[in-house]
């Protein structure tokens, strides 16, 4: 009995020294382990659009692992970012306004992730671009619509959604119907939206998100115009061709008759019966080689208020265009493919008596977008006359800036075609061929 009581209170004694010396060897860890405060030096705040980037320089003589900040947002949000020895910097977000002295707890964290006393401090922020483009944007009168001018800054996050005052066709009722929601270009950006629903008068409404879906702002612009407008027919004779290298083949129905004949969609072309390998008849225009960047001009009769220039192509249809290595007609030319002689950039000038053009219109598309992206590209194909009946015509428009101004002649140059390239064939339009299947012009309805 006194064996096992022995036994008893040396094991109690055991456990006893087991724990303190446990203690003891925390105690001494946790004291290793204790910071002092934040050191003054190794970082710098330098002002951000929306925000500040924090550059910080880790000491290589401590056991330091990371750098913690804390700061409050504009939205009372309180915000923890931390880094670590694989960076040097960290962006402090989340503002809209230019804002200075906005305070800031900054600490070292060691590889236990015990954390130094924090040193505060404060950073100072630029105008986000959401920011920025609620206090320049400006709507302006367009041509069946309106017209978003705004500038941004390099460094841009944020997402606009536009809206005009209209009829919600389920209700019946007048709402803010969603037009596009687009993100901030870099530097800025002019779009040009058209309303088939809208009236002579507009009003339009633009939401302006950052990226993390926090509404920076809204701003109304109430009586926007859209101006009317109509097409002028103007006469083949009034336009000069002379420093355009056309193609002229009645064989293969390819020539400048086709270009104002009426057929926007393509229905002489899928008249014709299927071919066995292609259709060579195109019933279409050609110009080349080396056709970019030459004079399509026209004499409007009178001077005129110019609104666009519209520029068709053929719909989708199931005729396969000349293709092959052969000499024989335009099948070296079209190498199968339409797209890559179709415009992907314009550019329209306007003048008074031909000697001095003043620029007034462009469009453009990267020619490297993807086939699906492109204005042209219809998913579905055409087999008959009736789904081209009901098919939409596939075009688009180079606009001119609204104003009262007239002028007597137009000048278009195509500068650009779209890129396709196979390797066993390289590019499908080295020659620089352009295409289009019907040409139109509108001006001012008076």
């Amino acid at each position: 009995m006194r064996v096992e009581n022995v036994n008893t209170m040396i094991m109690k004694y055991k456990i006893f020294l087991w724990v303190f010396l446990l203690s003891a060897f925390t105690a001494c860890e946790d004291d290793e382990n204790v910071f002092g405060i934040m050191p003054e030096t190794g970082f710098r705040f330098e002002p951000k659009a929306g925000g500040a980037m924090l550059f910080y320089t880790l000491p290589g003589e401590r056991d330091i692992y990371g750098i913690k900040v804390n700061y409050t947002n504009a939205q009372g949000e309180e915000v923890t970012k931390k880094g670590s020895f694989g960076g040097d910097s960290l962006l402090c977000d989340g503002f809209n306004e230019k804002r200075t002295n906005v305070p800031v707890k900054i600490s070292y964290l060691d590889r236990f992730r015990n954390e130094s006393e924090a040193l505060e401090t404060t950073f100072d922020t630029e105008d986000s671009a959401p920011y920025v483009f609620l206090t320049g944007v400006h709507v302006e009168s367009s041509w069946n619509g309106f017209q978003v001018l705004y500038e941004a800054p390099e460094e841009v996050t944020g997402m606009v959604h536009v809206f005009y005052l209209g009829t919600n066709l389920f209700t019946q009722q007048e709402d803010t119907l969603l037009l596009e929601s687009f993100t901030i270009n870099r530097g800025g950006d002019t779009l040009t939206y058209d309303l088939k629903s809208g009236g002579e008068k507009n009003t339009i409404v633009l939401r302006v998100d950052d990226f993390k879906g926090y509404r920076v702002g809204e701003k109304v612009f109430s009586d926007v115009l859209a101006y009317q407008v109509e097409r002028l027919v103007v006469p083949k004779e009034n336009w000069d061709f002379s420093g355009v290298p056309v193609v002229t083949r009645e064989d293969e129905k390819v020539g400048v008759d086709y270009l104002f004949d009426g057929d926007r969609k393509g229905e002489q072309r899928l008249s014709v019966s299927v071919g066995m390998y292609y259709d060579s008849e195109c019933f279409t225009f050609l110009a080349g080689p080396n056709a970019l960047n030459k004079p399509f001009i026209v004499d409007l009769g009178g001077e005129k208020i110019p609104a666009f220039i519209r520029i068709y192509a053929m719909q989708n249809l199931d005729r396969m265009f000349p293709g092959g290595v052969t000499s024989v007609g335009l099948a070296n030319v079209w190498w199968g493919h339409y797209g890559s002689k179709l415009p992907c950039e314009v550019t329209l000038y306007a003048s008074n008596d031909k000697e001095v053009w003043e620029k007034v219109g462009h469009y453009s598309q990267n020619e490297n977008a993807t086939e699906a992206s492109r204005w042209y590209y219809q998913e579905t194909l055409i087999t008959s006359q009736q789904e081209l009946a009901a098919a939409d015509s596939v075009y688009f428009d180079v606009k001119v800036r609204a104003s009262e101004k007239t002028y007597r002649y137009l000048k278009m140059e195509v500068n650009k075609t779209f890129y396709n390239y196979e390797e066993w064939i390289g590019n499908y339009n080295a020659k620089e061929y352009v295409t289009m299947h019907e040409l139109e012009i509108y001006v001012k309805k008076d």
